[in-house]
């Protein structure tokens, strides 16, 4: 995930704090993306176990709260760094969620 931002044009290092703060009826939490960018923007990737059980539902959550306190979530299915292919097709939509207006982008693998 890394090397495809860099093929992006975005460096290796993380922005802003690694941690992103949110409270919700007095109760603290932190989330920790996988990739900070400038601007408050989040990269996600999710691995298998986000799509059953319990997951769906924590991650719409989580993506409420990045959204409510500022920051850009991009989600991205660990399918869609299997193949040289899908890796360019990631890169276009990684550019495309981060210029989009949208606060929540879901990549579809």
């Amino acid at each position: 995930m890394r090397q495809l931002l860099k093929d992006v044009g975005y460096t290796d290092q993380k922005y802003y704090e690694p941690k992103v703060p949110y409270t919700e009826e007095g109760r603290y939490y932190e989330f920790e993306p996988d990739i900070i960018l400038p601007d408050k923007i989040a990269i996600l990737v999710d691995g298998p176990h986000h799509f059953r059980g319990r997951f769906p539902s924590k991650d719409r959550w989580q993506n409420k709260a990045y959204a409510s306190v500022g920051w850009k979530v991009i989600r991205v299915p660990y399918t869609i760094l299997k193949t040289k292919e899908l890796q360019n097709y990631a890169i276009r939509e990684i550019q495309r969620a981060i210029i989009s207006q949208d606060n929540i982008e879901v990549i579809e693998g």
